[in-house]
């Protein structure tokens, strides 16, 4: 359900334009929601969308104008490697763990789906079911979208420049091996909520092309390693002898890549 500009909020209700034909009254048009947090201040709405999910919970998304907040910046550079069992390495060598929460609530999912499928089809029994396998789904969503907001928001108000590579999830899905804990992670959104932080809070953010060999490059000699396998977990360089975990190699490689496409990129502005 769309609907135009005229909506108004006032504390926790919604105010709804009222079309001429309809029937209902004004306090129909209005209704009760829970606020979240806003870190900037709001300004006039420019719109909303109203939808539903599996456990018949009601959202309400609104577009509005806002004052974007500005952060005292340290003015540090980083490079961000995405990984599986490492979700982020930082080329300061921070590293961020990957909480799995799929394989947390894996033996809770396998129960409630297989009471699930015992249940007789069309009866109101397996319709609850239903709502509890996807109440499980539900946590799993929320717990990976809070974590991954929380990471983003420590990345783009403690940097001022953020270089990133660029994935293409859907390639890697291809990987039979690899897909369902591709999926857990979901890289996608990570790097969507970054880059709209760091839009946000006024912080470079750089992404570097796909087919840059991040991993096998040397970040001391710029030698490349053709040979490097996934299974290689430390980086050794044929050429300088340099050894070095090989994320946070990778890291430092977009850091340096990152900065000169930003270089490139301002100098043919000017």
């Amino acid at each position: 359900m769309y609907a135009g500009s005229r909506a108004k909020i006032n504390d926790n209700f919604i105010q709804l334009n009222k079309s001429l034909n309809s029937s209902y009254t004004k306090e129909d048009h209005k209704i009760k929601f829970k606020k979240h947090s806003c870190n900037h201040t709001l300004g006039d709405i420019t719109g909303f969308n109203i939808s539903k999910d599996n456990l018949d919970n009601y959202y309400i998304a609104i577009t509005h104008k806002i004052d974007i907040t500005k952060f005292k910046q340290k003015g540090k550079s980083i490079g961000i490697d995405l990984g599986i069992k490492e979700l982020i390495t930082t080329s300061d060598n921070l590293v961020v763990p990957n909480h799995n929460y799929t394989k947390k609530n894996t033996r809770k999912l396998k129960l409630e789906q297989r009471k699930h499928t015992r249940k007789k089809k069309g009866s109101l029994n397996r319709n609850k079911a239903r709502l509890k396998v996807a109440k499980v789904h539900k946590k799993i969503k929320n717990s990976r979208s809070d974590y991954n907001h929380k990471v983003s928001s420590f990345l783009s108000k403690h940097y001022s420049f953020i270089g990133m590579e660029t994935l293409k999830v859907k390639n890697m899905l291809e990987n039979r091996r690899l897909t369902k804990a591709i999926s857990n992670v979901a890289f996608y959104q990570l790097t969507s909520f970054i880059e709209y932080k760091c839009n946000e809070n006024q912080v470079k953010f750089v992404k570097i092309n796909q087919w840059y060999p991040s991993s096998k490059t040397c970040s001391k000699c710029s030698n490349i390693k053709m040979d490097l396998e996934l299974s290689d977990r430390v980086y050794s360089c044929n050429k300088c002898g340099m050894n070095k975990d090989r994320d946070l190699n990778a890291s430092i490689n977009i850091l340096k890549e990152s900065k000169r496409i930003y270089k490139y990129k301002k100098a043919r502005k000017e």
